[in-house]
């Protein structure tokens, strides 16, 4: 014997809409993509480097209409392809069609603020000076220099350079002479080969505190330099 029920109506759940994809800007290592979908969904963004063919992906799990997802440490001057992804509360998910784009070149060479010297006498015949800066991206450490006043775009001597790429910069000079002058240029490098210099800084160093001895034996001196007349 067979028996049958009514015929069931049912209607299976939508997926998400991605709407109006946008690669919204490109930078030498950032790219931010935006777009929508029409019901609160997450935001995910699959990237594929075309060079090493390295697949990573960046995501936000807050349940949103309007999506706008930042990647970064990008290498620059590189092919990508990419994908967005969003998955509703559900877990219905959709997927965009694939996307090409290229980072940009750095050629801007990084910019050298905050610069700062302090010098000390750190014996009775050489000084040290510490010459501090900042700069507005990674970059190398190096400063050429010379004694005296003269300008001279080519410094003989220079400072070892320091091929560790930050932003916070610190060369000590523990040879300089008291009393004496010398010019200064800051030079860095960022991780593009693009070179950035200073303007030639002046500085005087401090003259060698005479000891207490030191007096003594000068005013000895001078007391008895009538003696020398005598010889």
């Amino acid at each position: 014997n067979s028996f049958f029920s009514p015929d069931l109506n049912f209607v299976t759940e939508a997926l998400p809409s991605l709407l109006n994809v946008k690669i919204d800007s490109v930078k030498e290592r950032e790219m931010t993509i935006t777009w929508f979908t029409d019901v609160v969904s997450d935001s995910t963004v699959e990237y594929t480097n075309g060079i090493t063919k390295k697949t990573e992906a960046v995501s936000d799990k807050q349940l949103v209409k309007n999506h706008t997802m930042t990647v970064t440490g990008l290498d620059e001057n590189v092919p990508y392809s990419l994908k967005v992804i969003s998955r509703d509360e559900k877990g219905n998910e959709v997927k965009s069609s694939e996307y090409n784009l290229q980072t940009a070149k750095d050629v801007q060479p990084p910019a050298i603020i905050n610069i700062q010297t302090q010098s000390a006498v750190s014996s009775r015949d050489k000084v040290q000076t510490i010459v501090s800066w900042r700069t507005a991206e990674p970059a190398t450490s190096r400063v050429v220099y010379q004694e005296g006043a003269a300008i001279n775009l080519a410094m003989g001597k220079s400072s070892p350079v320091n091929s560790d790429l930050k932003t916070s910069h610190v060369v000590v000079f523990t040879n300089f002479k008291p009393g004496a002058v010398y010019r200064l240029r800051i030079e860095s490098v960022d991780g593009s080969g693009n070179i950035s210099s200073s303007k030639d800084l002046t500085i005087l160093t401090p003259q060698k505190q005479e000891t207490v001895i030191d007096l003594i034996v000068k005013n000895f001196q001078d007391v008895f330099k009538w003696t020398e007349k005598i010889r």
